[in-house]
């Protein structure tokens, strides 16, 4: 074997267990996580272990990549606010921006994460003003999210997704417009 990160057989291992094993191992660990401190971590830990496994071409990886976006959609959009007088500063700005970054750690995301992000795009618009404002949150993250990940995912896959993009684009400024001249 080789040292950690050298050439050898450990190079698609963390500690001897294979990559996507612990990585897999520490997804379903810290699944459904709702502490920010600890979802903070986690994203960064699954950050690292996701562009770790990118990087070797870890075994099992492809097909762990659905399992891996599965957990991570499920924080999104972020709703987090942070309670008054909190001394941790964590906001929900911090808790987006990680989950965000891991979700460039792998351009396998890509396929997964475009649609579901033109998803919350194109997302019909509530009756409820309590609701409208969260549909509008979510509308931004992922515009958010769009912009951060377009020059990671590259143009072959924004392409492939073209259609659905302008539309969702299309749809979502028709409702900001409409909403910012309701408003005074």
């Amino acid at each position: 074997g080789g040292e950690g990160g050298g050439k050898g057989e450990e190079v698609g291992s963390i500690g001897g267990v294979p990559a996507v094993r612990f990585l897999l191992g520490c997804l379903r660990a810290f699944d459904g996580e709702k502490d920010p401190r600890n979802l903070l971590s986690f994203l960064q830990l699954l950050r690292t272990l996701c562009a770790r496994c990118e990087a070797v071409a870890a075994a099992g990886w492809s097909e762990a990549v659905g399992e891996v976006f599965d957990s991570l959609s499920y924080y999104f959009p972020i709703s987090f606010t942070p309670p008054p007088g909190d001394s941790h500063g964590i906001t929900r700005a911090h808790l987006l921006t990680s989950l965000i970054r891991t979700l460039r750690a792998s351009p396998r995301f890509a396929p997964l994460a475009l649609p579901f992000l033109f998803e919350h795009l194109s997302a019909p618009p509530l009756t409820d003003a309590a609701d409208e404002e969260d549909d509008a949150d979510g509308a931004m993250q992922a515009l958010q999210a769009l912009s951060l990940l377009a020059a990671e995912y590259g143009a072959p896959q924004l392409l492939h997704h073209a259609q659905p993009l302008g539309a969702s684009l299309r749809a979502q400024l028709a409702v900001l417009a409409a909403s910012s001249t309701g408003r005074s």
